[in-house]
């Protein structure tokens, strides 16, 4: 569609079929921790516009007159009458293979974030240290429930941790990337222990 989008639209840089998604919306699509992050009623909106831009890209297929272009037309248009909740899915779970794709790429091209384990040993953690999501965090959760984490995969996190771990990586929902306590993070007190501590480690968290 990239390609398409060149081929036909390039030469005029106010063609309506080249705009973007605004910040508003194709931010939190590319930085939320999941679909679940994502804020309430967001990925609806990302929807109608891009399905809006698809007709504009659909309509400038067709008068290229091409087969290859006609087909590509036809199916913008079929996917642009599937009922919402159907466009919806399509769109999140293109997007978060996409992200998740580009994230493994570029950690194999430039490597991991080193461990702090200083932090995560308990030197400078305590019960009433306040944390944080580090603002350099890059981090998701995986269709597969695999935490993504500066470039490192946590493929089985402990039990119940997930709520925790979405509270403290949440950069839309939970602490939504503000000041905490142990006492906010969802769980019991053995669980939110192990999240922190592996969440340090890792660099998802830092203190404040």
């Amino acid at each position: 569609i990239k390609f398409l989008r060149y081929a036909i639209c390039q030469p005029d840089p106010w063609e309506p079929a080249n705009e973007l998604l605004p910040a508003s919306l194709s931010v939190p699509l590319l930085r939320a921790l999941d679909k679940h992050d994502l804020p309430q009623g967001m990925a609806a909106l990302a929807t109608v516009e891009l399905t809006q831009i698809s007709g504009k890209l659909a309509r400038k297929l067709r008068i290229s007159n091409r087969s290859d272009f006609l087909e590509v037309a036809y199916r913008l248009q079929a996917k642009g009458k599937l009922p919402e909740h159907q466009q919806v899915g399509s769109l999140l779970s293109s997007v978060f293979a996409m992200r998740e794709y580009y994230w493994i790429n570029f950690f194999e091209t430039h490597g991991p974030m080193h461990f702090d384990d200083d932090v995560a040993s308990g030197k400078f953690f305590t019960s009433s240290t306040c944390l944080r999501r580090r603002d350099d965090a890059s981090s998701m959760l995986s269709a597969d429930g695999e935490l993504l984490i500066n470039g490192h995969r946590i493929p089985k996190l402990p039990d119940g941790a997930e709520p925790a771990v979405r509270f403290c990586m949440g950069l839309y929902s939970g602490a939504a990337g503000k000041a905490f306590f142990l006492q906010d993070i969802p769980g019991s007190e053995d669980v939110v222990m192990q999240v922190v501590r592996l969440l340090l480690q890792y660099r998802g968290l830092t203190t404040c």
